[in-house]
């Protein structure tokens, strides 16, 4: 399939903040592109509360089979299992392939998924700085970013290992914003850990923008947003998408799950979100190569 970018299609959605929409935003967003624009997209799902992969499943009716299956044998983990033995030799390792770990459907073939799994909390205290790279090294491997127009990862709301793996592996991220009296400490805490990433230069990870989530109309989160847009981290940093995800008891708790393109009262949004998504992303690519 032809790819954009040099297969730069990798993003992170991702906040330090919890509670901010970041998994509906990353659902509804590749939902749109799959279904609308036909591009071929690969969730991976790195957060140990795992809901991407349960929306998705209820989505594809795989339940049965993620309890029964899916979670032990292919989920994110596999990605990041140790050799059971130093003695092992590289004869004897059963090479991870893409067909091992990603799940198919044939309700929407334009978007797959890694599952996610809780247990992955159990890993994050026994890996080392390589391992970091295991993501980044399965997807580069297996040419997944040129197979897929975009691969997004829905990361954990926290500092943590998987935090920083989903970031290694990533060529952008994006920051799903719910505006609130605390909505600026996310993005600080945020903005520090890519610093620190950065020192690093093989970690070349850039910001798309920031998306507001939940968005909802009342005077008072209006003038909060005035000065989260005002402060100077906000300001000198940021593009803000002008487009929005609205807060709707649809995404909240509808029979459909929270992906805005299943619902006629929330599909206009993701499709308007999702144009000038693709406007951005291709502008920060054209940049990026006048700049290489």
């Amino acid at each position: 399939m032809t790819t954009h970018n040099n297969a730069k299609n990798v993003i992170s959605f991702i906040n330090m903040k919890g509670g901010v929409g970041k998994t509906t935003l990353c659902l509804s967003l590749a939902y749109q592109l799959s279904m609308e624009d036909k591009k071929k997209i690969l969730i991976i799902d790195m957060d140990p509360q795992f809901n991407a992969t349960q929306t998705m499943m209820e989505q594809y009716d795989l339940v049965d089979e993620y309890l029964n299956k899916f979670r032990t044998e292919k989920s994110i983990i596999n990605i990041f299992k140790r050799k059971k033995s130093l003695t092992n030799t590289r004869s004897s390792e059963i090479e991870l392939k893409p067909e091992d770990t990603i799940i198919k459907s044939t309700i929407n073939e334009n978007l797959d998924i890694i599952c996610g799994n809780i247990d992955i909390i159990f890993e994050d205290n026994n890996q080392d700085s390589i391992s970091k790279k295991r993501l980044d090294l399965f997807i580069r491997k297996h040419k997944l970013n040129e197979y897929y127009d975009f691969i997004f990862i829905d990361c954990p709301p926290t500092i943590s290992f998987f935090t920083d793996a989903s970031l290694i592996a990533s060529d952008y991220y994006l920051i799903p914003v719910k505006i609130d009296k605390f909505s600026i400490l996310g993005v600080k805490m945020l903005d520090n850990v890519i610093a620190l990433m950065k020192e690093d230069p093989e970690n070349k990870v850039d910001c798309l923008g920031i998306v507001y989530t939940m968005e909802e109309k009342q005077k008072k989160l209006e003038s909060i947003k005035d000065l989260f847009e005002e402060n100077e981290l906000i300001r000198d940093n940021y593009y803000i998408f002008s487009n929005t995800m609205p807060k709707h008891n649809h995404l909240l708790s509808g029979s459909k799950g929270n992906i805005a393109y299943n619902y006629d009262d929330t599909r206009g949004d993701i499709r308007s979100l999702s144009k000038e998504f693709l406007r951005v992303y291709f502008k920060e690519g054209e940049q990026n190569e006048e700049c290489s």
